[in-house]
C-alpha cells in the first residue's frame, strides 16, 4: 500500500511496513532545498527558532517534537508498548552507561523520549490495544479449553492466574502480571507444542456459533505465522478493535498493543523507543517490558475527527503538546484552507493535489503521496486544491488554530 500511495513500483514484493516523515536522528527525512538534499534535522539545527517557532523550542528544545508515519500491516506487527518520559530517560541513560551500541539488536532505548501515539485508519484497520479485565481473560480461556483438560493442561494452569480476581485495581494489576509471567515463563522446549495445541483448540471454535469466533480465527492465523510464540493468545488478553477509515485510536505510554492488519497514518512524539512483547523475530526484553507496562484493564476510545465549524478540516483530540493530527477533505478544486502560523507542520496528500502558498514563498504543489515540511517562519500558509490532506503539527495552543 505504501508504494501504491507513493506511485512507486515494488516488483520484488518486498514488504514495506512504515514510511517516516520527520527529523528523528535514526531515519531523518531529506529536505530538498535549492536542488540539494539535506537531512531535516540538520536543516532545523541551522536555525531552530525560525524552523520551529519560539513556543515549540521553549517547550521541547531545538527539535521537531513529533514523528509522522504511514503504517501498513499485512500481518500482525509486533506486540509492543512504549515508555513514559521518565522511563525513557532512565532507560536511555542506563543503556548508554552499559555501553550498549545504539545499533545493537539488544538496545531497547533509541532516544530519551516518550512515545504516545495516535493511529488513524485509511483502510479498514484491525488492532489489539490494552488489557482485557482478568475475568474476561478467564472466561475466554475457559471457552478455548472447554472439555479439553488433557490437551490443554498448561492452558488451564495459566488460566488459574486470573481465576480469583476482583475489581480492586491492585487485584487486577497483580492478576495481569501473574498471567503474563506464567505465559512467557514456558520453557522453550514446551512452547511449540503448547502453541500447536492452542491452534488446534482455536480452529475447533473458529466456525462456532459464539460471539468470540473471530478471536479464534485470529489466533489460528497467528499460530501459522508464529508457531512457537505464546503471544498467539494475545486476542484473549488484549482488546480487539476494528477501525473504519477515518476512525482513530490514541495510545498513551505503557499500553500493550499490536497493529494486526490495515493501512493507516500514525502521529507520535518524536521517538523510536519500543519494548516488544511477542509476534516478532526481534529482541524481546520481558523484564523491561514489565517495567513500563500499565497493568490495568483499559480499552481505548475510538476517535473521529472533530470539526471546528470554520472549514471542512477536522482534528483528532489528544492530550499531548507534542502533536496534533488534522485532516482536510475537499471536493472543490478551488477550496482554500488557512494553516496555523508560528508552528512547524508536515503536510501529506493521500488523494488529489494541493498547492501550498505563503506570503514569502513561491509555492509548492503536492500530489498524491507527496509531503512537505512547513516551517514556523512561513507567513499565512494556505492550502488550495482538491482531495484529502493530512497535517501533523504541535499540540501547543490547541483551540486557537484557524484550520
Amino acid at each position: 500500500m505504501i508504494p501504491t500511495l507513493l506511485g512507486q513500483h515494488n516488483p520484488s514484493g518486498k514488504p514495506q511496513a512504515e514510511l517516516w516523515m520527520g527529523a528523528h536522528l535514526g531515519a531523518s527525512s531529506m529536505a530538498v532545498l535549492d536542488d540539494e538534499l539535506i537531512p531535516l534535522h540538520d536543516l532545523i539545527a541551522r536555525d531552530p527558532v525560525s524552523m520551529l517557532g519560539t513556543a515549540t523550542v521553549d517547550a521541547f528544545g531545538p527539535y521537531l517534537p513529533f514523528l509522522f508515519k504511514l503504517l501498513a500491516a499485512a500481518k500482525p506487527l509486533s506486540i509492543q508498548a512504549h515508555p513514559n518520559l521518565v522511563q525513557a530517560r532512565e532507560g536511555w541513560e542506563r543503556e548508554n552507561a552499559a555501553g550498549i551500541p545504539l545499533g545493537s539488536v539488544k538496545r531497547n532505548y533509541k532516544d530519551p523520549n516518550h512515545k504516545p501515539e495516535i493511529l488513524c485508519a485509511l483502510t479498514p484497520f484491525r488492532a489489539m490495544c490494552g488489557f482485557r479485565h482478568p475475568t474476561e481473560i478467564y472466561r475466554l480461556l475457559g471457552e478455548l479449553g472447554a472439555g479439553k483438560q488433557k490437551q490443554a493442561g498448561i492452558l488451564h494452569k495459566i488460566r488459574q492466574t486470573v481465576s480469583h480476581c476482583g475489581n480492586d485495581w491492585q487485584d487486577v494489576s497483580q492478576s495481569l502480571k501473574s498471567f503474563l509471567r506464567a505465559l512467557f515463563s514456558l520453557p522453550q522446549t514446551e512452547r511449540t507444542g503448547f502453541v500447536a495445541i492452542v491452534g488446534d483448540l482455536a480452529n475447533n471454535l473458529k466456525d462456532s456459533d459464539t460471539n468470540d469466533r473471530e478471536l479464534w480465527r485470529m489466533i489460528g492465523d497467528f499460530v501459522k505465522a508464529y508457531p512457537s510464540d505464546p503471544a498467539v493468545l494475545a486476542p484473549v488478553y488484549l482488546n480487539t478493535l476494528d477501525l473504519a477509515p477515518g476512525e482513530a485510536v490514541y495510545l498513551p505510554a505503557g499500553v500493550l498493543h499490536a497493529y494486526v492488519e490495515g493501512f493507516g497514518i500514525e502521529l507520535m512524539a518524536n521517538s523510536d523507543n519500543v519494548l516488544r512483547g511477542g509476534l516478532t523475530s526481534k529482541h524481546i526484553d520481558l523484564q523491561e517490558l514489565e517495567r513500563v507496562l500499565r497493568f490495568e484493564a483499559w480499552k481505548p476510545q475510538v476517535l473521529v475527527a472533530e470539526n471546528d465549524g470554520k472549514s471542512s478540516g477536522g482534528y483528532y483530540p489528544t492530550p499531548d503538546g507534542e502533536f496534533t493530527l488534522r485532516t482536510i477533505s475537499s471536493g472543490d478544486g478551488n477550496g482554500e484552507f488557512r494553516l496555523p502560523q508560528d508552528s512547524p507542520q508536515i503536510v501529506l496528500v493521500t488523494e488529489g493535489s494541493f498547492r501550498i502558498e505563503a506570503v514569502d514563498s513561491q509555492g509548492l504543489t503536492l500530489n498524491k503521496g507527496e509531503s512537505s515540511f512547513i516551517s514556523a517562519r512561513c507567513i499565512d500558509p494556505v492550502l488550495r486544491g482538491q482531495g484529502t490532506v493530512w497535517i501533523a503539527t504541535t499540540g501547543l495552543g490547541k483551540g486557537t488554530n484557524r484550520l
